[in-house]
């Protein structure tokens, strides 16, 4: 397989993006999601080098749906940009997936659309960017490389991407630095004092920003959180169904408990007897434990 890296003509939402102010340095397609009568939603990166107010974007987009907008907490000249379309305003990721070619990036700047993909071979590559330049004009091949793997679809990196959203420049390089040089690695290669010294900074300020990198990726996953789609009446909130996972896993880890009884002694009464009220509520599942392990399990928690 072969992963391709190359540009072509600004075409599509890429260009009326661009064209709105110069302070706009490039709009990126994250995901795409195809909907009925040749409509797709978009979620879009827009990085700006200066202050472009949300309201300017939203004004010069008139004619496209714009679902949501948000701005980055720690970037703050970066917009995400959810968009309801036509096809005809994603024609360069249409034409990549109708001639079966897996798009990773697909990043449009002022001179150009900036391109890695990955294609079966170079035959493939050559009947792709024929159909690119017969619709779009000329392309420029900047490299190729033989690869095993797929690698991540466009969009399937999101997690990385929500968390360059809400880390600042400082613990992105911190929390990086410390994954490179082995701070996270079991056994540990390195100690803080060396990640400070490499950083130039002082123990104290690595400790912060490491600190503020994990509390915000917590804040991600178990912070509340709810989607306002500022053109849908509905809510999309995910607070209820984590507890419900948290629930499912409350019980999984009873239920095991229940089944290793030497655990006890770790444990509360309160969830002892917790434990013992989920195993009784699955008889047919857990017999060998409510007929040898329950009675024991009821003495120590009373």
């Amino acid at each position: 397989m072969l992963r391709i890296k190359f540009e072509m003509p600004l075409a599509g939402i890429s260009s009326t993006v661009l064209a709105i102010d110069d302070q706009i340095r490039n709009i990126e397609i994250d995901n795409a999601l195809p909907v009925a009568d040749n409509a797709v939603i978009l979620s879009l990166t827009i990085q700006c080098d200066s202050a472009v107010s949300a309201e300017t974007i939203l004004n010069k987009l008139s004619n496209i749906q714009v679902i949501d907008i948000s701005q980055t907490e720690t970037e703050g000249y970066t917009y995400h940009l959810g968009v309801l379309t036509e096809t005809s305003n994603a024609p360069v990721l249409i034409s990549l997936t109708t001639n079966e070619t897996i798009p990773h990036r697909i990043i449009g700047k002022h001179s150009h659309i900036e391109i890695i993909a990955s294609m079966r071979d170079w035959n493939h590559l050559k009947t792709v960017a024929g159909t690119i330049e017969e619709k779009f004009g000329e392309i420029k091949l900047v490299g190729t490389t033989q690869t095993d793997s797929i690698g991540f679809p466009l969009g399937a990196n999101k997690v990385k991407q929500t968390m360059s959203g809400k880390l600042s420049q400082k613990q992105l390089t911190v929390l990086e630095t410390a994954y490179r040089m082995g701070y996270f690695t079991i056994p540990q290669e390195v100690n803080a004092k060396e990640i400070a010294d490499e950083l130039d900074i002082s123990r104290s300020t690595l400790s912060e920003r490491l600190r503020g990198a994990e509390h915000a990726l917590c804040a991600l996953l178990f912070g509340p959180r709810t989607w306002q789609l500022s053109s849908w009446s509905n809510q999309l909130t995910i607070s209820g169904l984590l507890q419900k996972c948290l629930s499912r896993l409350l019980i999984r880890v009873r239920m095991f408990i229940c089944c290793n009884y030497h655990l006890l002694p770790i444990l509360t009464p309160r969830f002892r007897r917790q434990s013992l009220w989920v195993t009784a509520m699955f008889p047919t599942r857990y017999t060998h434990c409510r007929r040898r392990i329950l009675p024991q399990i009821w003495l120590s928690s009373r």
